[in-house]
């Protein structure tokens, strides 16, 4: 009997044992291959943060679709106000009426390129410029551009939509290929070339994760040579602001709601401005239009509000060697923001959201 107990025991013990064991080898098992993922992806990290970031790909709003809107791609009868031109611009008058007696705005929309010939955009385009391939014209494949250029510049006539400033000079300078996808070194070429060229004010509507001192050099060369450059936060739900707009000498702009809300998938951090960026009715590209979202066309919003400061304080004609461009139209758009953010909000809405022609209080 004892010797039958002894080897029950013995038994059941050998089976403890080796299930012990088991649950050992399992642990460590799963221990090596989270070890082995943590490292990859740190790996991976390190690397993006370290290689040559010319093979970057830099498209802002990389989840970018155009969602055709049918009553606008056949709407050829009367023209549209975009809800967010109407809250910016609360006097109709303000984009009714013509400024072409004063000197217009040079404004340069680094992106995939513009429709030159969509309807709401003939003869907009002044000057022209493929980073990509210099030896050719710029065209918009992807769309992304065109969009951008609907909203800043879109013609006041009886048809499609109308931008913020039409009268401005579009400058289309093409970074971004057909898939949206383009290289640092493109970019740092793209902005010297709109210093060379007269360029009052820069649009980019797409950025980077990381720091770039390439960039950081071309973009306090550009602030130094007073232009003005608009740059998208970034679609990064709550994360840090992307480069180049969160560098000082750029204004960084995020998006809001037709209740000025602040659209869930921006960025947080340093922001300077609020502007409409959801829902928004723009042109798109082979002569439609489309419904788009992201802080990629909140941007352009501000960039033509600049283009209309510029204009109407004559801020070209009357340069003072003692204020640089940029924080010259920083304290004209810090008088119109419409209400004062506080502090603890800043880093979501900035200075607020800009608005002209409000009511004295």
């Amino acid at each position: 009997m004892f010797i039958i107990v002894f080897l029950e025991y013995e038994v059941r013990e050998d089976y403890f044992i080796k299930e012990r064991k088991l649950f050992v080898y399992i642990s460590i098992i799963l221990m090596a291959i989270s070890i082995i993922c943590i490292s990859l992806f740190f790996y991976l990290n390190k690397s993006s943060s370290v290689k040559d970031r010319s093979e970057e790909n830099i498209p802002n709003d990389s989840s970018y679709k155009e969602e055709p809107n049918q009553e606008f791609n056949t709407l050829t009868e009367k023209q549209v106000v975009p809800w967010g031109l109407h809250k910016i611009l609360l006097d109709k008058s303000t984009y009714t009426e013509t400024s072409l007696s004063k000197r217009p705005v040079n404004i340069a929309i680094i992106d995939s390129g513009v429709d030159k010939n969509h309807p709401d955009l003939r003869g907009i385009v002044k000057k022209e410029y493929n980073a990509i391939n210099p030896n050719k014209k710029t065209k918009d494949d992807f769309g992304h551009g065109t969009s951008v250029a609907g909203i800043i510049a879109a013609q006041n006539n009886k048809f499609g939509v109308v931008g913020v400033a039409p009268d401005s000079n579009i400058y289309s300078v093409k970074v971004l290929d057909s898939k949206g996808k383009g290289s640092i070194d493109n970019l740092v070429k793209a902005i010297k070339w709109c210093i060379d060229n007269d360029v009052n004010v820069i649009n980019i509507s797409f950025g980077f994760k990381t720091d770039n001192p390439k960039l950081r050099t071309i973009i306090h060369e550009a602030y130094e040579k007073n232009i003005v450059i608009v740059a998208a936060a970034g679609n990064n739900y709550g994360l840090e602001v992307d480069y180049p707009a969160r560098y000082k000498e750029t204004l960084s702009v995020t998006a809001v709601d037709k209740n000025l809300v602040r659209s869930r998938f921006s960025s947080k951090g340093k922001i300077d401005y609020s502007a409409p960026g959801r829902n928004i009715l723009t042109t798109s590209k082979y002569g439609g239009y489309s419904t788009v979202d992201g802080t990629s066309f909140a941007a352009p919003y501000i960039t033509g509000a600049i283009s209309l400061i510029i204009q109407e304080e004559g801020l070209l004609d009357r340069r003072s060697p003692d204020i640089n461009l940029t924080e010259e139209v920083k304290n004209i758009l810090n008088q119109k923001v419409n209400k004062v953010v506080p502090s603890e909000e800043k880093e979501l809405y900035g200075n607020g959201f800009v608005q002209f022609n409000q009511k004295e209080n």
